[in-house]
């Protein structure tokens, strides 16, 4: 695994962590980046990535000069692995937070700290049923501003429940992977 592009372009990622955890391949996250291209300027944008696993995602939003990234995942060797990526990558501490917690935890203990996404990567566990509920919590504990982008990273047999705040800007599957794309509204 690389970065694709951006300041650290080229740099290679620690990849894998567990039998359980799949990274986002460099080829699909290519495109998630290609897409999201289109609608947001990373100069300075706060990421936040969930399920983090790697950090690919938010390194990578870092690299195209994303402002902030908060990483979250509860997995401690996936904590490990971020902390590894991040010095490995030369991102000095004022860059990124990383959160060794669930999802929804971290979702309210985030949102006590007024904070707004514009752009967030959501990775579960395949088959888990959890995207629903983060999608919900976002909005409840409102994580989102005006106009942020979500990346949720599925099972291409999944399917999510769009809330009204949001609009479908593209949608994707790539072998086992459904990628779907929304814009807050």
């Amino acid at each position: 695994m690389r970065i694709i592009s951006g300041e650290k372009k080229g740099r290679k990622l620690i990849g894998k962590i567990s039998q359980s955890t799949r990274p986002a391949t460099d080829s699909n996250r290519e495109t998630v980046f290609n897409i999201l291209n289109n609608y947001i300027d990373f100069e300075n944008c706060t990421a936040l990535d969930l399920f983090a696993g790697t950090g690919s995602m938010g390194f990578e939003a870092l690299s195209r000069g994303a402002g902030f990234c908060f990483f979250i995942d509860l997995n401690k060797a996936a904590f490990e692995c971020v902390e590894k990526n991040a010095a490995m990558l030369g991102f000095s501490k004022d860059k990124f937070t990383i959160i060794k917690s669930d999802a929804l935890r971290a979702i309210k203990f985030l949102s006590k700290k007024e904070l707004k996404f514009d752009l967030i990567f959501i990775d579960p566990p395949y088959l888990s049923n959890i995207t629903n509920k983060v999608l919900s919590d976002l909005i409840k504990y409102n994580l989102t501003s005006l106009h942020s982008l979500l990346s949720i990273e599925i099972s291409f047999k999944e399917g999510i429940l769009i809330p009204e705040q949001f609009e479908l800007v593209s949608e994707r599957v790539m072998g086992i992977t459904k990628i779907i794309f929304l814009k807050r509204v």
